[in-house]
C-alpha cells in the first residue's frame, strides 16, 4: 500500500488573479483531486498560493510536478514534505480560502520562508499553518 504523504508549499501568482479563475482553479483541484483520492487546502492571498496536498505518495508526487509547470506560479517553495499517519483535510478534494494581509500576519514565520530558511523551521512553520487552517476549515464541516 502507497504511504499518506503530506506536501506543502507556497508560490507567487505570475500575475494577480480574478475571481472567477480563483473558483476555476478551485472547481478543477476539487473534481481533479477527488478522483485521485487528494485532498487538502489552497489559501490564496496578496499574490501568493500556499497549498497542502495529501495522499498517495505517488498520486501526490505527479500533481506536484504538474503544479509545478504551471505558468501561473513562480517562486515555488516546499515547506513540508512528509509521510503521515492521518489527512489533516480529510472529505475536502480542496478547502479553499481567500486570506488577508492581517491573517498573513498572523502566521507566524510566513515572511521568513525562504529557500535558504532552515528545513526544521520551515516544517515548524508550514505545521503552524496547516494546524490552523485545518482547525479553521474542520469547524466549518462540523
Amino acid at each position: 500500500m502507497d504511504s499518506l504523504r503530506q506536501i506543502a508549499y507556497v508560490s507567487g501568482a505570475t500575475r494577480p488573479l480574478r475571481e472567477s479563475e480563483l473558483l476555476d482553479i478551485l472547481e478543477r483541484a476539487q473534481a481533479g483531486n477527488s478522483e485521485l483520492q487528494v485532498t487538502g487546502m489552497l489559501l490564496y492571498a496578496e499574490g501568493s498560493f500556499i497549498q497542502v496536498l495529501e495522499g498517495a505518495a505517488q498520486t501526490v508526487e505527479k500533481l506536484l510536478r504538474k503544479i509545478r509547470r504551471d505558468i501561473r506560479h513562480r517562486g515555488f517553495l516546499i515547506l513540508l514534505d512528509r509521510v503521515t499517519g492521518e489527512r489533516d483535510f480529510d472529505g475536502w478534494s480542496m478547502a479553499f480560502q481567500r486570506i488577508s494581509q492581517q491573517d498573513l500576519d498572523h502566521i507566524a514565520g510566513f515572511y521568513e520562508w525562504s529557500a535558504e530558511m532552515p528545513t526544521r523551521r520551515k516544517n515548524a512553520a508550514a505545521i503552524r499553518l496547516i494546524e490552523c487552517f485545518a482547525s479553521k476549515i474542520n469547524s466549518i464541516s462540523a
